[in-house]
């Protein structure tokens, strides 16, 4: 006789786009707030983050600055090397089992091939994860869908939702990034459709803006939620919050992170 002993676990994710520190961004550069932004990811207290815009001089910046972590992501190109969507996870948390990722493009396992519309190259990193102590899985997505191309977006996310689709249904899988799109707009819209749950609404939480340009509360601009944390599978949404975080002369990217308690097993 035995007893299957059911362990339940809060994960806390952060989804932070870092803005590339190859920018000419002035006083706003990364040599300026990359102590500012891994404070503000240290302070989150995350067990995971997804990024977006990651350079290898931002990776190894943060991984120097968040005590206990390891990062991975694909190379955008061969050439290049930027791991654009870096994934980190807390190592003394965490064991990777399984990892990859794909070109958001017709020829998503060639290097750098660039999809339909898109004004740059653009994929999806993932993780499966085991939490050392409980043994649980997660499987953890990192995307930046196009900033110009429409019809890129709408066609990344329909393979986003492919992959994921291919993947146990039990099996707890979160997705961070930037869509470059808002609530109710078709990239969003369509993997909401499929299988995909929002955190913000899982939670009765309002969606609020995203991107600030390095204005802060002072940005009148586009007011769209664009950076997202969704889910699906086994598991249940407990809280989410956008982390407002502001040095005294600039803030930690020029968009806001966003963080999400998930409950997992």
């Amino acid at each position: 006789m035995w007893i299957r002993v059911w362990f339940k676990m809060i994960v806390r994710v952060v989804t932070a786009n870092l803005r590339k520190s190859d920018a000419d961004d002035g006083a706003h550069g990364w040599p300026h707030r990359r102590d500012l932004c891994a404070r503000t990811l240290a302070e989150a207290q995350p067990d995971l983050i997804c990024t977006q815009e990651c350079r290898p001089d931002q990776r190894d910046d943060l991984l120097a600055r968040l005590d206990g972590f390891q990062a991975w992501g694909l190379a955008r190109t061969p050439q290049d090397g930027f791991p654009v969507n870096a994934m980190f996870w807390r190592a003394d948390r965490w064991d990777v089992r399984d990892r990859g990722g794909y070109w958001l493009s017709t020829s998503p396992h060639v290097p750098g091939s660039r999809g339909w519309d898109a004004a740059s190259i653009r994929l999806a990193n993932w993780l499966v994860l085991e939490h050392r102590q409980t043994g649980l899985r997660l499987r953890l997505i990192s995307t930046h869908l196009d900033h110009v191309g429409a019809f890129a977006r709408r066609r990344s996310a329909t393979m986003l939702v492919q992959d994921a689709s291919a993947w146990p249904a039990d099996l707890p899988q979160v997705l961070g990034g930037d869509f470059n799109e808002g609530d109710e707009e078709p990239a969003p819209a369509h993997l909401l459709a499929h299988g995909w749950r929002d955190a913000v609404a899982s939670a009765a939480g309002t969606p609020e803006s995203t991107f600030h340009g390095f204005q802060g509360s002072a940005w009148t601009g586009d007011q769209r939620r664009i950076d997202w944390i969704l889910v699906r599978g086994a598991v249940q949404v407990r809280s989410t919050n956008v982390i407002r975080t502001a040095g005294p002369d600039t803030w930690p990217s020029d968009h806001w992170f966003v963080c999400a308690d998930l409950e997992i097993g």
